[in-house]
């Protein structure tokens, strides 16, 4: 864990703003020092996720994803980072990277289909959102975007 004696060294160097602000400079310390920190790498970059510096957060994701490939949570957050910044088809592969590790995860699958949504692709969106609904058909969040491929089917 992160060892609370090094709060005096970090409020040397700048003022704290708020706890997230302290939390993130304690892990960037801690990086600094032990860069191979895989679990300081996830944590740091879902902090400045959380503060919105998504770029900043990218590059410790992917920094993570090299350490330990099987580290959904990472490709989770990569998705939604480049969902943020328009990039739809880099934004489906991660999330299908993603669905390596997690398998069938319905909510992963139904962003994915989603993000399929947004790059027109109207037939693969379906595809991946009748095989959400078959295995659990009162997901609502994949009924409703199997609405908008303009096509309920018979689930």
């Amino acid at each position: 864990g992160i060892v609370i004696h090094s709060y005096n060294r970090v409020r040397e160097n700048a003022p704290i703003k708020n706890k997230g602000e302290y939390y993130h400079r304690l892990l960037d310390i801690k990086i600094k020092r032990t860069p191979d920190d895989l679990q300081a790498n996830v944590e740091l970059g879902i902090q400045l996720m959380a503060m919105g510096r998504n770029e900043e957060a990218e590059k410790y994701f992917i920094n993570a994803t090299k350490m330990k490939p099987d580290i959904p949570v990472c490709y989770n957050c990569l998705a939604q980072i480049k969902f943020m910044q328009k990039d739809y088809k880099q934004a489906c592969a991660y999330l299908e990277e993603e669905l390596k590790y997690t398998g069938n995860d319905l909510d992963s699958v139904n962003a994915l289909a989603l993000m399929y949504l947004k790059m027109n692709n109207k037939e693969k969106a379906r595809h991946l959102l009748e095989k959400i609904l078959f295995q659990n058909p009162g997901h609502m969040e994949a009924r409703k975007n199997l609405a908008l491929c303009g096509q309920s089917g018979n689930l």
